[in-house]
């Protein structure tokens, strides 16, 4: 990604000729503050990738837990007596 925004960057230099009549050490300045930029949202969009995956991972165990839960209740309501005479009832 960093480099398509490299090359994305030299090509606009070179397409808008504009840009190279200013002062090369005003588009040095521009484009290191571009880069600065874009470094510092590449690292927060992959801080944030690795937060959700993590998340994901935690809402998979969550997931699994209460369908163990689940089958557990299942297990055990079928096991209880339902009669209302039943001295096995809790």
């Amino acid at each position: 990604m960093k480099q398509f925004f490299s090359q994305l960057l030299n090509v606009l230099t070179m397409i808008l000729p504009f840009l190279r009549r200013k002062d090369a050490a005003q588009l040095t300045e521009f484009t290191a503050l571009v880069q600065n930029q874009f470094d510092y949202l590449v690292e927060k969009v992959e801080k944030f990738q690795q937060e959700y995956i993590h998340v994901m991972e935690q809402v998979q165990q969550l997931l699994t837990e209460i369908a163990s839960l689940k089958a557990s209740l299942q297990k055990s309501e079928a096991m209880q007596c339902h009669q209302l005479t039943c001295t096995e009832r809790n």
